[in-house]
């Protein structure tokens, strides 16, 4: 039976992965160092796959506002932990103090940026070369110990639901993962709601 969830202390990888082996019948390890077993290494796998998974749905800790400059070569760089990208809030620009270029709405209206090879591709204009900078917003890959302890409690459920299909399929096991996932991903929303202003979404 997986265990009751404990909010007394930070979730650490180790324990988001021992959460994932245990509520699927398997023994706990002592550290993810070196040469781990391969029950092991599938659960701590499942948990990177759900980790970036979130980071790509955009929650308040993994998305930020970049005002790129193109370089001598006109490309727009993105940062090496960028996953997408998109048009930028336009309300919460200017309460972060962003005061982007009048043009820069038409820009994403008229040249429909996008991410490829890490930098920003016009779709309409087939080029990585721009002219002036551009405002995105990105969501961005962080480590599982970065994240707030919300996710953290979301990850390792939902990581124990991914290895238990990939491995056991159990439906008992299933069964009993379902509330946890309910009740770690309500946690989740209700802390995007208090740190995220939503008025003008």
């Amino acid at each position: 039976m997986a265990d009751a969830l404990d909010l007394s202390t930070p979730t650490t990888q180790l324990d988001a992965v021992n959460w994932s082996l245990r509520a699927n019948g398997f023994p706990p390890i002592n550290s993810l160092s070196g040469v781990i077993g391969r029950d092991a290494s599938a659960a701590l796998t499942w948990l990177a796959d759900a980790t970036r998974e979130l980071c790509l749905k955009g929650f308040w800790f993994c998305r930020r506002h970049v005002s790129l400059v193109p370089d001598d070569n006109g490309y727009l760089n993105l940062p090496g932990n960028c996953l997408s990208i998109a048009s930028p809030n336009w309300h919460d620009l200017w309460r972060e103090g962003l005061f982007p270029d009048p043009g820069m709405r038409d820009d994403w209206l008229r040249l429909r940026p996008v991410m490829r090879q890490g930098k920003v591709f016009s779709v309409i204009n087939q080029t990585y070369v721009w002219t002036r900078p551009l405002t995105i917003l990105m969501r961005e890959a962080i480590n599982f110990e970065d994240m707030p302890e919300e996710a953290r409690r979301y990850l390792q459920v939902l990581a124990a639901s991914y290895l238990n299909g990939g491995t056991l399929r159990s439906p008992d096991v299933d069964k009993r993962l379902q509330p946890l996932l309910t009740l770690t991903w309500d946690a989740l929303i209700d802390a995007e709601l208090e740190n995220s202003d939503h008025r003008f979404l």
